[in-house]
C-alpha cells in the first residue's frame, strides 16, 4: 500500500521528506518497514513536521543516495486485516472511487488524499481539472471501496466552489 511520495532529501545523512498520500500523518510514525523501489527498509526514525514526514531507514545513510529517490512513492506491506467496522476503510482504498452527489450525479474521481497534520483533503479529477474537499463527515455520506464509489453532499462542495 502506497503511503506517500519522496519529495526530496533532508540534511545530509540519508534522511528524506515524505509527502503523505495514503496514510494519515500520525500513523507514519509507528512504522517499522518502508518500501522503496520494491526494496524493504527497516525505518530507524521518522520526525512529522508541517505535513510531512522526515524518515531516515538504514542503509541510505547519505544524500547521494537520496537525490534518484525524489517524487518516488514509498509503500508498506499491504496487510490483511479484518479488525475494520462496517463503516470503516482505509484511506488509500478511496484512490480510484467515482464521486458521486448525493442527488446522483457523477462529479469525478479521487486520485488522492493527503494528510496535512489535521483533516485529510481529497483531490478529485473532475473533467480535467483538480478539486479538492475535505474528507469529513457532513460533506462525505457514504464510501464504498467494493464498488470504488464515494457519496458526497453536493451542495456543500458547490459552497466551495465546485
Amino acid at each position: 500500500m502506497q503511503i506517500g511520495i519522496i519529495t526530496k532529501p533532508q540534511a545530509l545523512k540519508g534522511q528524506f521528506r515524505v509527502k503523505p498520500t495514503g496514510m494519515y500523518l500520525m500513523e507514519m510514525k509507528d512504522l517499522e518497514e518502508v518500501i522503496i523501489k520494491g526494496k524493504t527498509y527497516e525505518v530507524e526514525k521518522v520526525i512529522l513536521r508541517d505535513g510531512f514526514a522526515i524518515f531516515k531507514v538504514a542503509g541510505i545513510d547519505d544524500i547521494s543516495q537520496v537525490e534518484h529517490l525524489r517524487n518516488v512513492p514509498i509503500s508498506i506491506e499491504d496487510v490483511e486485516d479484518d479488525s475494520l467496522e462496517e463503516d470503516e476503510y482505509y484511506i488509500d482504498d478511496m484512490i480510484g472511487c467515482k464521486v458521486i452527489a448525493d442527488t446522483g450525479e457523477a462529479l469525478g474521481v479521487i486520485t488522492a488524499v493527503n494528510s496535512y497534520g489535521g483533516a485529510s483533503v481529497i483531490s478529485m479529477d473532475k473533467d480535467g481539472v483538480e478539486v479538492m474537499f475535505p474528507h469529513a463527515r457532513g460533506v462525505i455520506l457514504g464510501v464504498d471501496t467494493e464498488k470504488k464509489v464515494v457519496t458526497v453532499v453536493k451542495s456543500i462542495l458547490e459552497e466551495m466552489a465546485l
